[in-house]
């Protein structure tokens, strides 16, 4: 039987192309067309798809780590033999007794030591003088803290400054120099400085009553303690009041 020519050869691998071709063509039309009528079917696939992928992932890593450690001979891990020489002066486990004493770093303080120079601190003082036990500290005056120095917003008010610092508006308004607290212009300069302790600022939407329940005062007693305030419907929110 002749063997076939070359150009016989391909045009049958063409045709056998083509006809795998069509065949695969034709699987993947029937397997779209399952998947699109059942799903559930298509997850169910991939599922099992995604659990066959980490299982494998994971089989190979454990037989990296596995393998990683071991040698060739036995599968044994083989461990550096660490081995000492022994020094000339020891022997059976004992260490040989120096030739030479040895000399301290640091000799002996003197049974008489010099008094020390006016004007220097003996050796291990720190030139801080010493106060008895008991005696009591000299008192230190506080330092007043600094005033701090706001600039006035265009749109702000003397009762906005007031409330975001804590500060009565009365207070800054005297230490500021301010002579009509409803004009401000912006880039004053305003001082603000701490307020006394026994000083509230008036918060929005609380009344004078409500300061007389949080301090244990009566209205009245508050109204003789704040001479400014006239009403005691009416008070001011970033004001000032004595408690």
């Amino acid at each position: 039987m002749p063997l076939p020519s070359l150009d016989e050869l391909r045009e049958r691998l063409a045709a056998c192309y083509e006809a795998a071709g069509v065949a695969a063509t034709d699987a993947y039309r029937r397997l779209r067309r399952t998947f699109e009528e059942r799903p559930a079917l298509g997850r169910a696939l991939g599922g099992g798809a995604a659990v066959v992928v980490f299982a494998g992932v994971a089989v190979g890593v454990v037989t990296a780590q596995d393998a990683g450690p071991r040698t060739s001979n036995g599968g044994q891990l083989l461990l550096p033999a660490v081995t000492a020489t022994p020094r000339a002066d020891e022997h059976n486990g004992l260490l040989a007794a120096p030739a030479h004493p040895v000399t301290p770093a640091h000799p002996a303080a003197p049974a008489h030591p010099r008094p020390p120079e006016p004007g220097r601190a003996a050796p291990g003082e720190t030139g801080v003088p010493h106060r008895p036990v008991g005696a009591a500290v000299p008192h230190q005056p506080e330092r007043a803290a600094a005033p701090a120095e706001h600039r006035v917003q265009t749109g702000e008010t003397l009762a906005m400054v007031a409330l975001r610092y804590g500060v009565p508006f009365e207070q800054i308004a005297l230490d500021s120099g301010v002579a009509d607290p409803n004009r401000l212009r912006p880039g004053q300069r305003l001082v603000i400085r701490a307020k006394a302790a026994d000083v509230e600022v008036i918060q929005p939407g609380r009344t004078l009553g409500d300061y007389a329940r949080s301090t244990g005062r009566r209205v009245a007693e508050l109204m003789r303690l704040n001479p400014q305030l006239v009403d005691p419907d009416r008070i001011l929110a970033g004001g000032r009041l004595d408690v």
